[in-house]
């Protein structure tokens, strides 16, 4: 789809900051059923760690201590990349 063209192109193209205003936002839909959309979100996820890795543990870390097993299992999974 274009639109996953379109998320590669900026993933490579903003600076890092412009992910970590919204990483709640993407670590909160980590749960996403489409593998595209989760794809992107594990790269942008793994990318911060890399970029902002104190930042980024801690905004990850409340996933953790979250109820809903797939969270936790997905939140596992860039780690284990």
């Amino acid at each position: 789809m274009v639109y996953f063209h379109l998320t590669d192109q900026l993933i490579e193209e903003l600076p890092p900051y412009m992910f970590l205003t919204a990483f709640s936002q993407l670590v909160s839909r980590i749960c996403h059923p489409h593998p595209d959309v989760f794809r992107h979100l594990k790269t942008i996820i793994v990318y911060m760690l890399l970029v902002y890795s104190q930042q980024s543990l801690w905004m990850l870390m409340p996933v953790y201590k979250v109820c809903v097993l797939a969270a936790v299992e997905a939140i596992k999974e860039p780690w284990s990349s």
